[in-house]
């Protein structure tokens, strides 16, 4: 069944002069309420005049910084990122766009895109744990006014209402459709890229089929498709995977997909694993010796404190020397533990 999700939140404005009701209400809106981690999550923002016989016009700019400010919230209250507007419009807050009486959609977003954080070496900030989400925004300045009539100005806090979406578990028809659409080729990049994160958080173990597959992607000249292949291979971890970021070590010049499969090799947790991103601090290559830094301060141990504290000394970014301090006090706490124990 097709759900229609609308919250709306009627708050007061301002006039310049008088105290007037809000002339609008929000809504958020999305298909349904319910999508398999790597689905699409379209959600839109629409405005629709209170009062059908008015004509009213807002701020561009105001929904700018209304959008700049969303967010996703977990059920128990944690904020999970802030979105970005990256979608390459120019708001320059000069133009008014009417509101239809009917409603008018302000923007259109996808969440996975929105959540998607290619910029971290990190976990994905991203909607792939399973659970109730809360899309909510903060309170925003925003103009209202009648149509052409600019002394019959509102001013004031706008702020919708939360939209609950509940994000499931990635099903075995669903993790077979990724597949499908990963071999075949065909797929535009969004979709193939869905699949890899299907794949990645699925609680299938990954079949010799898979690696065959991941082995191919990994020749995509497109570095994005890279890094999602090694994000897939550092979830799931396995000897064969290991193998297969071993060989991205030695063939890949591109930093970012290194920095990537040096991250990676954090969840493996073996001697050999420690010694690939002992190597990467070693060589200094460009930038992905730094994301080994915080790595070896999470894995490393007293064998790694040179190299460490060589960089501290002689690294000239400030952050990166910062990074390696706390990576050698991280493991020298964890030396004198043992040490009590």
């Amino acid at each position: 069944m097709r759900a229609f999700c609308v919250l709306m939140i009627l708050t007061a404005l301002t006039s310049v002069g008088d105290e007037q009701a809000a002339p609008v209400e929000l809504f958020f809106s999305t298909p349904r309420t319910e999508y398999v981690i790597g689905d699409p999550i379209p959600v839109t923002l629409l405005i629709r005049a209170k009062d059908t016989s008015q004509v009213l016009e807002y701020r561009d700019d105001a929904f700018r910084n209304f959008y700049s400010n969303l967010r996703v919230m977990r059920s128990d209250g944690v904020i999970i990122g802030n979105m970005r507007i990256k979608d390459g419009h120019a708001y320059r807050g000069q133009g008014w766009v009417t509101v239809a009486t009917n409603g008018s959609a302000v923007k259109d977003i996808d969440l996975t895109e929105v959540y998607s954080d290619v910029t971290s070496f990190q976990r994905p900030c991203s909607l792939t744990v399973t659970g109730a989400y809360s899309v909510v925004s903060h309170s925003e300045q925003m103009a209202i006014r009648a149509v052409n009539v600019p002394s019959n100005l509102w001013v004031g806090a706008v702020m919708s209402a939360p939209l609950i979406i509940k994000i499931l578990d990635v099903d075995s028809g669903s993790l077979q459709n990724a597949r499908q659409v990963l071999s075949e080729g065909g797929a535009d990049k969004s979709q193939q890229l869905r699949a890899l994160t299907k794949m990645q958080y699925s609680g299938a173990r990954l079949t010799a089929d898979d690696y065959d597959l991941l082995r191919k992607l990994l020749k995509n000249p497109d570095g994005l498709f890279r890094i999602n292949v090694i994000c897939v291979l550092g979830v799931k971890t396995s000897e064969e995977g290991f193998k297969i970021i071993c060989d991205v070590l030695a063939t890949e010049e591109g930093p970012m997909v290194r920095s990537y499969a040096v991250v990676a090799l954090e969840r493996y947790n073996t001697p050999e694993a420690l010694q690939l991103i002992l190597e990467e601090c070693k060589s200094r290559r460009e930038r992905s010796y730094r994301a080994a830094l915080p790595v070896l301060g999470k894995v490393g141990d007293e064998s790694c404190i040179d190299v460490l504290q060589e960089i501290a000394k002689t690294d000239e970014t400030d952050w990166v020397r910062e990074r390696a301090l706390e990576s050698i006090k991280k493991i020298e706490a964890r030396g004198s533990k043992k040490s009590t124990q």
